[in-house]
């Protein structure tokens, strides 16, 4: 994993949108939910990148991997 993106705090930047239609041109977004988008997780790929997008926030995304990391 690169990072964690809130949907509702970046995607107002045009610099993001632009990342996000280059993404999507490039068939690099995946869509993990079918209800209101509330989070971006950008990793590594075997063909480059991977952006996939959830409906997790990103605030339980990051507690879920500092429980992770505590448990090893």
């Amino acid at each position: 994993m690169i990072a964690v993106f809130d949907i509702e705090t970046t995607t107002g930047s045009e610099t993001t949108r632009d990342f996000l239609r280059k993404s999507n041109k490039r068939s690099e977004i995946v869509t993990l939910t079918e209800d209101l988008p509330r989070a971006m997780v950008l990793c590594n790929s075997r063909n480059g990148i991977a952006l996939y997008v959830t409906d997790v926030s990103a605030a339980a995304i990051k507690r879920r991997m500092s429980d992770n990391h505590s448990a090893i």
